[in-house]
């Protein structure tokens, strides 16, 4: 059980693993906790029924606690709580460490239902920000590189687990960059849409299961997406990502 169960923020709390997830902090530590107690229910629940759990891989960034090495998803201090170079320590990990934490994973998964099998991808989302002093496109392309490693070995691996190449359909220089929006880190309806077409018909659902496969809901998707306002999309550049730079400067 991590040490930090709530993180302060303003007048409230919120939870050092998922902070920014509630429009507001909780009012008290009592709240919180009896939240993160239904989440974690349902989050059993899923996994004791799920037939394949899909697994995108996305950053190898982290910050942990030197107290037990409770890893967050942003620096403490930036969505709550307050950073402390003595209690954190920034970590980028490397392809050993993300295998280990994986294969732990997949055990403990695996434990609770022995039938679950793993779909893996990786995200195609470039880097908006990096805590490791180099300059974001590098960071980018260590990222990558680290995670589709990665991936691959698990899938030689188990046999209970899937690589879908998502990352490559979308990044691959044949593309020439036409399934990313303006900003060249979203990826357009179009591009989503063009994925699911790929992955549906290598994946064949059992009939009437799946309807988001469909090429008219993909079809409707592209539409929703090409819709979205400039407004909402520059506020989607408001990203938790964005905060994992905000203390690259501080030492470790």
């Amino acid at each position: 059980m991590p040490q930090e169960r709530a993180w302060a923020k303003g007048e409230g709390v919120v939870d050092p693993f998922c902070p920014t997830i509630e429009p507001v902090p909780f009012s008290t530590v009592c709240e919180l906790e009896a939240q993160r107690d239904d989440h974690l229910e349902c989050v059993a629940q899923m996994f004791r029924t799920a037939e394949v759990f899909v697994f995108t891989l996305g950053l190898t960034e982290a910050w942990m606690a030197r107290s037990d090495g409770a890893n967050f998803p942003l620096c403490p201090g930036t969505a709550g709580g307050t950073y402390d170079a003595q209690n954190y320590i920034f970590e980028n990990l490397t392809v050993s460490a993300v295998l280990a934490d994986m294969h732990e994973f997949i055990g403990l998964a695996r434990g609770v239902n022995p039938e679950l099998k793993f779909l893996l991808t990786v995200s195609p989302v470039p880097l908006a920000a990096t805590a490791t002093g180099q300059q974001v496109a590098v960071a980018t392309a260590h990222s990558k590189a680290v995670l589709r490693a990665a991936a691959g070995e698990l899938y030689d691996t188990y046999d209970f687990v899937d690589y879908f190449p998502s990352f490559e359909i979308i990044t691959s220089p044949f593309m020439q960059g036409s399934f990313f929006e303006a900003d060249w880190r979203g990826v357009s309806g179009q591009g989503v849409a063009h994925v699911m077409r790929q992955f549906f018909a290598q994946h064949v659902p059992p009939s009437g299961a799946l309807l988001a496969g469909r090429p008219d809901e993909a079809a409707e998707q592209t539409r929703h997406a090409s819709s979205v306002s400039a407004a909402e999309k520059a506020e989607d550049l408001r990203c938790d990502e964005e905060l994992l730079g905000s203390f690259a400067d501080e030492e470790p």
